[in-house]
């Protein structure tokens, strides 16, 4: 187990400076699959795989009956999903993330995609736009616009 006392006390002075610089590991991503990917159990499988493939036109790196890793058309960023029959999950409060520079030609493709009643747009902040989707394990999807 992790010594979380430790931790938090290296989180707290992180936070109180504002940041802080850290002491990595000998990471070697080069040549690799994917650099970081965030994984999710999901009960309808197929759904989820056809949500992030056809809605937002990624693409796999691995696919079979119950594992699908999934990346951006420019390979900027890895997640995956697996098959759980069992799940019972409620994803309140994750949310996955994406930014894009043209917000509005983003969100016609995606209308035409899935309809325009399955996209909420809300202010990310006074000068930006966020497109909310949900897949369909209930994952929300936030695609934020870049401000100029």
């Amino acid at each position: 187990m992790v010594a979380t006392n430790r931790l938090r006390t290296i989180g707290k002075q992180a936070i109180a400076a504002g940041g802080t610089e850290s002491n990595p590991l000998p990471w070697k991503f080069e040549g690799t699959v994917f650099q970081c990917a965030r994984e999710y159990p999901v009960r309808d499988f197929e759904a989820e795989v056809g949500f992030f493939v056809d809605a937002l036109g990624f693409r796999t790196i691995a696919l079979d009956d119950g594992y699908a890793l999934f990346t951006t058309p420019q390979e900027d960023l890895t997640f995956a999903c697996r098959r759980c029959p069992k799940a019972n999950v409620d994803y309140l409060g994750h949310i996955l993330c994406f930014m894009t520079r043209d917000i509005d030609a983003f969100a016609d493709a995606l209308a035409s995609r899935i309809g325009p009643d399955a996209i909420t747009r809300v202010s990310g902040s006074p000068v930006q736009t966020v497109l909310r989707i949900c897949s369909p394990a209930g994952l929300q999807v936030d695609i934020w616009e870049m401000p100029d």
